[in-house]
């Protein structure tokens, strides 16, 4: 029902307060509609008021702005929703997209090479494989034909005898020795033949040695000495044996080494260190009456010691907007023992996020008697995009105006439905 405004000199000051403002809830789908019925009523206070004390109106039933379901999180982890019977996310209290954190798996590596398999074959060409395995894959690089390798073996032929050798040396130097030769059957044990031949050699006398001479000087003026007896060789100089004999002389003790002393603890406990033995030189100089060294070294803990792989990249921000980490890692290989953190913070997102300022004051009063409205606003700061309102509105009441309405009664329930089709 539209009303209509009458103006009435005994009524100059009366006015619809705030609750008289019509409300338009008219939609339509496919030129259809479906209305409903509703009523208002109102008071006059200190006179005549100019227009209707009650109000019916028909309105349309619509669906009010809700949140459709999430959608499924996308790889980089997040995930979106739209604000279904609304043109505006806005009308939809709540965020429209969501982020999480996600954890980044070790990338893919190959492992060491296992052993080869045994050969296919033992002679004539066969063929042998190794292989290794995508840790943390797939995806290690070069793909599976990268996991294995084939080679040829025993490449032999089979049962066939070698070359001969070179004649070894004569078994004698003369008086008739044998030189022999060999060869081996190779790729099996079945060759036909023999593997040796022999020939006769220096068949010439021999030369034989004289008698011994006298007892030579002590070699050495203290301790244990040697003193010799030589003779030569007559008819030659191949006489089989020694040219001289020996025996031990002691003129008195002399300087002499200790006993060595246990090795050290070894340098490193692991990348190849070195460990240490010291001995002394008893009633003498070192380097001078005692001779060889005074110190040794071994070799020790030459294993790998443990290490950090590269750090990986950087992982997405945790936030986009005021102040939040980004993490690497890495791993310890060769062991656990490596010395360090694992994993490294970086700060990110630091720009300032969209928020509001604060209210200004509120604005004069929109009338000068009665009841009215007052406004304040504020601005969206490092952004655009804060939620609520920039605008809020209150009522202000000031010295009343004479004859007024009081509040509309809250309306009343609905009438039937009724169906209509729009031209």
């Amino acid at each position: 029902m539209t009303s209509s405004l009458i103006a009435d000199s005994n009524s100059a000051n009366a006015k619809y307060d705030e609750n008289s403002r019509r409300i338009s809830c008219r939609n339509a789908v496919n030129g259809q509609g479906r209305y409903r019925n509703r009523a208002r009523s109102r008071k006059c206070f200190g006179g005549i008021c100019v227009g209707d004390t009650e109000q019916k109106e028909q309105c349309m039933d619509s669906k009010c702005p809700s949140w459709a379901i999430w959608s499924d999180w996308s790889a980089y982890q997040t995930r979106d929703r739209s604000c279904l019977y609304s043109t505006s996310s806005k009308s939809c209290e709540g965020k429209s997209s969501e982020f999480q954190d996600c954890a980044i798996a070790p990338c893919p590596f190959w492992a060491q090479w296992a052993d080869w398999t045994p050969c296919s074959a033992t002679c004539d060409g066969g063929r042998r494989r190794q292989s290794r395995g995508c840790m943390h894959g797939p995806g290690c690089e070069g793909g599976s034909s990268k996991a294995f390798k084939i080679e040829q073996c025993n490449t032999d032929s089979c049962s066939n005898w070698s070359k001969w050798s070179e004649f070894y040396s004569c078994s004698q130097s003369c008086g008739g020795g044998v030189q022999k030769r060999y060869r081996s059957c190779e790729g099996g044990d079945d060759c036909d033949g023999k593997s040796m031949e022999s020939n006769s050699c220096n068949e010439n006398s021999c030369p034989s040695w004289s008698d011994y001479s006298n007892w030579s000087s002590c070699s050495a003026s203290c301790g244990e000495g040697v003193k010799l007896k030589q003779r030569t060789c007559e008819n030659g100089d191949d006489c089989f044996g020694e040219s001289s004999i020996s025996a031990n002389c002691n003129l008195g003790p002399c300087p002499e080494w200790q006993a060595w002393s246990k090795f050290s603890a070894c340098s490193k406990s692991c990348g190849g260190g070195v460990s240490t033995r010291s001995r002394k030189c008893a009633d003498g100089v070192e380097s001078v009456d005692c001779l060889g060294p005074a110190e040794e070294q071994i070799a020790c803990n030459e294993d790998k010691c443990s290490e950090w792989t590269k750090w990986t990249e950087y992982s997405s921000c945790s936030v986009s907007c005021g102040g939040g980490s980004r993490t690497a890692t890495r791993i310890c290989q060769n062991g656990d023992s490596c010395e360090g953190r694992s994993e490294r913070n970086q700060p990110c997102g630091e720009n300032a996020c969209p928020t509001w300022s604060s209210w200004t004051a509120f604005g004069e009063c929109s009338v000068t008697c009665g009841l009215g409205e007052k406004v304040r606003g504020r601005t969206c700061k490092h952004g655009d995009d804060c939620s609520g309102s920039k605008i809020e509105t209150a009522y202000c009441e000031l010295a009343k105006c004479g004859p007024v309405y009081s509040e509309w009664t809250a309306w009343s329930k609905l009438g039937d439905t009724n169906f209509f089709l729009l031209l």
